[in-house]
């Protein structure tokens, strides 16, 4: 039996150290430190690029080791994970183990007859001469509207307290909760956010991914600056729910639409261009086809044309081809000829110039700007909202909240004051509010 009891102290005694690790400091800077590693990685290497990309990139070695690591997927990496979910764990066992004692704090730590029992002031100042209880006036300048609390000290004497900012004791604890909701809502955020894309050419209407909406683009319009330089992007759109309901508006950059749930953002934009397929002079084909898109003959689909770029005012230069201005002065395009997953050829061609091969040709007119359009839905955002606002508060209190306490003697002439942080800065408050008081006493006397 003894052994028994020795050995259930024993379990405890390690529970107890293994919850304190959990909830200490030390555990939380060097899971952060991991995590800063971690991300630091993940926006060196390419992530996603797969093997050949980093081993062209990095060397074969260096590849297989990011590879065998993780570190070309480290946001998805089951290590990452691992690691987030133990800084949640830490951040949650360290808010509930504090609550308790921040709780008692604020509601009876700040107390005269708390601190008055203490008497461990951080400085004392000196009023003035002794005997003019200029310490009440001071203290009374520095606390403002806030009403002085009268109380007897342990030496019998009569003091008077005032504290600020005591609402101060929960920074860093609303700190901790904050970053816990900030990870929590951006994970729950990964798990439930739906994003779409579809991009096309005003007129048309594209389906929003297996949503059952429709998204029409209606207009599309870029405005220019002086210097030629793009100022705004915006599309017309309209989108059609699946039961016939039409919302209607305009998305520009960093000015998205709302419509059904999801917000309709302005990404980006290109050139699209028709193209008419024909074999031995008789169409058989048109496509349209937006920059990085390809086509095919339908009698001979091993036969590919990739448009690679396009050029609205064309000019070759030492570098390669570029374009003068944005203007559709002398369009040409950037295209790359496929058979068979071999390179035919790779070449700039003018709008209306046949692409021959063999009895084959592709022709490339009607160039037509295109937009792209992001559609997202976010069940999350609120609560990333509400997380950032908690930890904006908890550094907020932490930082520029501290609380304070000064007391005296209420007849006396020192003042006694103590700070949760920089008591060199409210060493400064007390000196201005004693500079305050003592003009103000020849008034008073009068």
């Amino acid at each position: 039996m003894p052994e028994k009891a020795s050995d259930n102290v024993s379990w405890r005694q390690v529970g107890r150290k293994v919850f304190a690790a959990l909830c200490g400091m030390r555990f939380s800077l060097v899971l952060l430190g991991l995590i800063l590693a971690a991300c630091t990685a993940g926006s060196v290497i390419p992530q996603n690029a797969g093997q050949a990309a980093l081993a062209a990139q990095f060397g074969e070695g260096p590849a297989r080791l990011f590879a065998l690591l993780g570190l070309d997927r480290v946001f998805t990496c089951w290590w990452f994970a691992v690691l987030a979910a133990l800084l949640c764990l830490n951040l949650f066992l360290c808010s509930v183990r504090r609550l308790p004692q921040v709780w008692r704090q604020w509601r009876g730590g700040f107390t005269a007859a708390a601190r008055l029992q203490r008497q461990d002031a951080a400085f004392t100042l000196p009023a003035a001469e002794p005997g003019t209880g200029m310490g009440r006036a001071a203290l009374q300048a520095w606390a403002g509207a806030r009403p002085l609390t009268a109380a007897a000290g342990p030496d019998g004497k009569s003091y008077l307290y005032c504290v600020k900012n005591r609402f101060g004791v929960w920074g860093s604890w609303l700190c901790h909760l904050g970053m816990l909701l900030l990870i929590l809502s951006f994970a729950a955020g990964q798990l439930l956010h739906k994003e779409y894309v579809v991009y096309g050419i005003p007129g048309s209407t594209q389906p929003v991914g297996d949503t059952g909406y429709m998204l029409t683009i209606d207009d599309f319009t870029i405005d220019l600056r002086d210097d030629d330089t793009v100022e705004q992007y915006t599309a017309a759109l309209t989108v059609t729910a699946p039961g016939g309901a039409v919302t209607a508006g305009t998305a520009s950059v960093n000015h998205p639409l709302a419509a059904f749930g999801y917000e309709l953002y302005q990404d980006s934009t290109g050139w699209a261009n028709y193209v008419d397929i024909t074999c031995r002079g008789e169409l058989i084909g048109q496509d349209l086809l937006c920059t990085g898109e390809y086509t095919a003959p339908a009698t001979l689909p091993d036969l590919v044309l990739l448009l690679n770029a396009f050029y609205p005012d064309f000019v070759m230069t030492g570098t390669g081809p570029a374009t003068a201005s944005p203007d559709l002065e002398n369009p040409h395009a950037l295209y790359s000829l496929f058979y068979q997953n071999q390179m035919l050829a790779m070449d700039v061609t003018a709008m209306g110039a046949p692409i021959t091969v063999d009895d084959y040709a592709f022709t490339l007119h009607d160039p037509v700007p295109y937009t792209l359009i992001v559609i997202r839905r976010d069940p999350t955002a609120w609560l990333v909202g509400i997380s950032a606002l908690v930890l904006l508060a908890g550094i907020l209190l932490a930082f520029y909240f501290r609380p304070q306490e000064v007391w005296c003697e209420a007849d006396g002439d020192t003042l006694y004051a103590r700070a949760a942080k920089a008591p060199a800065l409210l060493r400064t408050e007390l000196l201005a509010a004693l500079h305050k008081a003592r003009a103000a006493a020849p008034e008073d006397k009068e």
